[in-house]
């Protein structure tokens, strides 16, 4: 009987320990991209786009990214600093989705592109007279379902 109950308690530490070791992917977070910002002046505007260098699909959802008119849904992911200021993007966010509310999906090596207008940051004369100004952009991809 000792044996018996000695044996399953051997077996069981086992099972155990094969699950313990078994490695998991715990990230759903891609870290394999880069944001680029180039300043335009003479358009007012900052184009911007996210590579992806992963090996699949990510999205970005779409209150994080500019829409077409050059406004970001939720003001405080686009800040825009000077020396001596900090301008925060205002809040283009109507309270409901009007058109796609899908994410932007960008493919294995794919590139989103889009542009946040200096009326973004309220008038865009005094942003175009500021130097040197500084566009910090909060993006969170992952990867698509």
């Amino acid at each position: 009987m000792r044996r018996l109950l000695a044996a399953q308690a051997l077996l069981l530490m086992t099972a155990l320990a094969g699950c313990v070791s078994t490695p998991r992917e715990t990230t759903s977070v891609p870290t394999s991209y880069r944001l680029r910002v180039v300043d335009l002046p003479e358009k007012r505007t900052f184009e911007i786009s996210l590579v992806s260098t992963e090996k699949r699909p990510i999205c970005v959802s779409s209150d994080q990214w500019p829409n077409a008119g050059g406004y970001v849904s939720i003001g405080t992911r686009a800040v825009l600093n000077g020396d001596r200021i900090r301008l925060v993007a205002m809040d283009a966010d109507f309270g409901s989705c009007v058109g796609p509310c899908e994410p932007h999906r960008i493919e294995a090596g794919g590139e989103l592109a889009g542009s946040i207008s200096y009326d973004a940051f309220g008038d865009a004369e005094f942003v175009r007279n500021m130097e040197p100004r500084d566009l910090v952009l909060a993006v969170n991809p992952y990867f698509c379902p």
